[in-house]
């Protein structure tokens, strides 16, 4: 696979912004992440349409870009470098925490980052892969309720209710949890 095959499901023509459509153009053509870094030296705030699209040409629907022939040292550098320069950006928040995940096989200090992305936008909990969301959740309360509130705002209200209901038992035993889950449940 490569990035012009992934990035087929961003086509320039659905793109809004100049710099997305310059970006997804460079990583198709150049395929350097060194470049993308150039493209947005004068990018004071970079927008999650961009976001998406260097997503998608670095790491296609992927945690990292084996198959779109980048080195995983290579794209964590990228990123962080990134997130260091537009820290306001959720998303980049986010995909930042999923490479600190992998590098440091924990969760320790993605979390961080994890937390910052979810204050920016909780709906943002919605994009990360559905495995690591279900440990992410299962490992950190905190997380599971940030998930909770996307959930409220997707599902049935039946549905939700049953979750509710499983979560309330699942938590009998904690006090603090049952208040913060029905805390969401009332708003």
């Amino acid at each position: 696979m490569s990035t012009e095959y992934y990035l087929k499901s961003l086509p320039e023509k659905d793109l809004e912004l100049e710099i997305s459509k310059q970006v997804r153009l460079s990583l198709i053509e150049e395929h350097k992440l060194t470049r993308i870094i150039e493209l947005l030296k004068e990018v004071t705030s970079i927008e999650n349409e961009t976001v998406r699209v260097i997503n998608k040409g670095v790491r296609g629907p992927y945690a990292d870009g084996y198959y779109c022939g980048f080195e995983f040292d290579e794209e964590f550098e990228f990123w962080k470098e990134l997130v260091d320069r537009y820290p306001k950006n959720g998303l980049l928040n986010i995909i930042f925490a999923e490479y600190l995940a992998q590098k440091d096989k924990s969760y320790d200090n993605a979390c961080y980052f994890y937390r910052k992305g979810f204050d920016i936008d909780f709906r943002l909990i919605g994009f990360i892969e559905p495995s690591w969301l279900d440990e992410l959740t299962e490992k950190i309360f905190e997380f599971r309720i940030v998930y909770l509130r996307l959930q409220k705002e997707q599902y049935e209200r039946e549905d939700f209710c049953e979750l509710i209901d499983f979560l309330k038992n699942k938590y009998k035993d904690d006090r603090e949890k049952i208040e913060q889950i029905e805390k969401i449940n009332a708003s």
